[in-house]
């Protein structure tokens, strides 16, 4: 597998019948090697919570991955090719195809390492991992299966325009904790060159196996569960045109 850093930036064009029409750049179908983003991290940030992208439009860009939905109407995780939508009330759906998104990380989940994981606190388990990667320029997809002790998840509502920066959203997001319960953390590990781009370091979602319980990962201690890391050489970016 090659360790090249490939960034590739699609360009989304619009306006159709005096519309905003928003056309995907094709991309190569099912790499398994690339991460696919929408929008940055800085927009989203900064109140980009219109969603100009439908799921359907994603579908064939991964079968993993993490994001938010239109107007920041709480968080999502993507497993096994399935999207599951956490409300801030704590209900968790599947949204609808036509759903659009404002972010999200897609890529199709291969792992090249597998290890159990036993008694250990996230900061622990972070730091461990953050000694094994074997690249520290690429981006890294990380699936963490099995028994949690503790989970501590958020989720926010849905905006309303015109819309507050992120970090005074997050002021009034609804906070969970989950105990001894099984599930999924699903995240990426962003290396330091793509800040702006992405938050350097770990970004995790949850979601329990039973789909009742889930959200953003704020921390968490693990019981006993298998981790799988798989290596994303490759970055391909869907940039959008309501920037800030």
């Amino acid at each position: 597998m090659s360790h090249t850093l490939l960034i590739f930036i699609g360009l989304i064009m619009f306006s159709l019948a005096g519309m905003n029409s928003y056309l995907v750049t094709p991309m190569l179908q099912e790499d398994q090697d690339t991460l696919y983003q929408v929008s940055t991290i800085q927009n989203l940030s900064a109140g980009g919570y219109d969603g100009y992208l439908t799921l359907s439009q994603l579908k064939n860009q991964g079968d993993f991955g993490i994001g938010t939905f239109n107007r920041l109407d709480g968080e999502m995780i993507v497993l096994n090719n399935t999207v599951y939508q956490v409300k801030s009330n704590g209900t968790i759906v599947n949204p609808s195809d036509y759903e659009k998104i404002p972010f999200i990380m897609l890529t199709y989940f291969e792992a090249y390492n597998t290890t159990q994981v036993n008694d250990l606190n996230g900061s622990d388990l972070e730091n461990s991992l953050n000694k094994t990667f074997p690249q520290s320029n690429i981006f890294y997809a990380i699936k963490i299966e099995g028994n949690f002790s503790h989970i501590k998840a958020r989720s926010v509502p849905e905006q309303n325009p015109p819309y507050k920066n992120l970090s005074e959203v997050i002021k009034n997001q609804t906070v969970f904790e989950f105990n001894n319960t099984n599930g999924t953390i699903v995240g990426f590990w962003c290396p330091n060159n793509m800040g702006g781009i992405n938050n350097p370091g770990f970004h995790f979602h949850f979601i329990s196996q039973n789909k009742t319980e889930g959200g953003h990962v704020l921390e968490f201690a693990v019981d006993n569960a298998t981790m799988q890391v798989d290596d994303t050489p490759k970055f391909y970016m869907n940039i959008p045109m309501n920037g800030f």
